[in-house]
């Protein structure tokens, strides 16, 4: 796989997700080491890698390998997992806002929620790229550049 970052950088909060019955049964974590001792959904990416979760903590990244019961590949598994209480997960609010606003989730750790600095987008390497891929890409590089270069 090949990795690009394009267009469109965010400021997404990303904080663990857990269903308030969850700490109810659990507990609160107070810091990002206390999530050793929590049920963590993780993604398994399709190269078989799972990612660590990432804190910022006083202007530092930390990245924590959580544990769990559930290795799931696609975040909609992972978010219905969280709302039936299985465990925390972590994603970008844009992804959970609905759950929250609704009391089905709650934030945890939020003093030190990673900040993603924007979106990425993952396609096949290849030599041959399709056309259509290439020009989407290209597009999005040259959006970027843009924004970046405007005050």
């Amino acid at each position: 796989m090949t990795w690009s970052p394009c267009a469109y950088p965010t400021r997404s909060a990303s904080p663990p997700w857990p269903r308030p019955a969850y700490l109810a049964r659990r507990g609160r974590p107070q810091r990002p080491e206390d999530l050793a001792g929590h049920d963590c959904i993780r993604i398994r990416l399709p190269s078989g890698a799972t990612l660590p979760w990432t804190f910022d903590r006083g202007g530092e990244r930390l990245e924590i390998a959580v544990g769990g019961p559930l290795v799931v590949n696609h975040e909609w598994l992972a978010i219905r997992a969280m709302r039936d209480g299985v465990g925390l997960g972590q994603f970008p609010l844009e992804m959970v806002a609905d759950e929250i606003a609704a009391g089905r989730l709650e934030t945890v750790l939020d003093d030190c929620a990673a900040v993603a600095a924007g979106l990425f987008l993952y396609y096949p390497s290849r030599r041959q790229i399709p056309a259509p891929l290439r020009a989407f890409v290209e597009r999005l590089q040259a959006d970027l550049r843009e924004r970046r270069s405007s005050p």
